[in-house]
C-alpha cells in the first residue's frame, strides 16, 4: 500500500462528508485538505443540481459533470469571486459581472462557450444539490475506490487529474 495515496484517499472522505453529512459541526472548519485533493475530488465526483445552494460554480461538477473551471481554466483565472454557490452565480448572471475586463482571444473564446452551457439553467427551487461517486456503482464514495483510482490513467483530455504519476 502506497501510504501518500491513501491518506489522500482518507481526506477525500472529508469532502465527501461535507455534501452528504452537513449538519455536522466540523463542516465549518478548514478541511485538511490541499488542491490536489480537491481536483481528485471533483475529477471523481458528478453534481446534480436542485436548488444550487450547495454546489459551487466554478469548482463543483455539475456542468454535465465537468467543473466550470475545467472547462474554461482561463476564464476561472479572471474571476474575482471563485467561492460563489451556483444558486448566487445564476443570479442575474453574477459569475459574469465578477469577471476582470477579458483581453484575449482565449478568454472570449472560453466565455462564450461557458456562457452558451450556462444560459437558460434553471434551478429547482424545492430540491437539494446531490453528489455521486464515479467510481462506485452505488455512486456512494469509498476509502477502496478513491485509492485505486490514484494508480488508473490521467483524463488527459480533460486535465482533470494532476496528481496522477506515469
Amino acid at each position: 500500500m502506497e501510504l501518500e495515496r491513501f491518506t489522500r484517499a482518507l481526506r477525500l472522505r472529508w469532502l465527501w462528508f461535507q455534501w452528504k453529512q452537513k449538519d455536522r459541526t466540523w463542516n465549518a472548519l478548514d478541511l485538511p485538505c490541499d488542491s490536489q485533493d480537491h481536483e481528485l475530488f471533483v475529477a471523481s465526483t458528478i453534481v446534480t443540481l436542485g436548488n444550487g445552494k450547495t454546489a459551487m460554480f466554478w469548482t463543483s461538477s455539475w456542468l454535465n459533470g465537468i467543473a466550470p473551471k475545467n472547462l474554461a481554466p482561463t476564464l476561472f483565472l479572471q474571476s474575482k469571486r471563485k467561492k460563489l454557490t451556483v444558486s448566487k452565480a445564476l443570479d442575474e448572471n453574477r459569475w459574469i459581472s465578477n469577471l476582470l475586463p477579458l483581453q484575449t482571444r482565449q478568454e472570449l473564446h472560453e466565455y462564450v462557450e461557458l456562457w452558451d452551457q450556462v444560459r437558460g439553467y434553471r434551478l429547482s427551487e424545492h430540491t437539494e444539490d446531490t453528489i455521486r461517486w464515479r467510481w462506485t456503482q452505488d455512486g456512494e464514495y469509498s476509502t477502496k475506490s478513491a485509492y485505486q483510482i490514484q494508480f488508473e490513467g490521467c483524463y488527459s483530455k480533460m486535465k482533470l487529474l494532476p496528481i496522477c504519476k506515469a
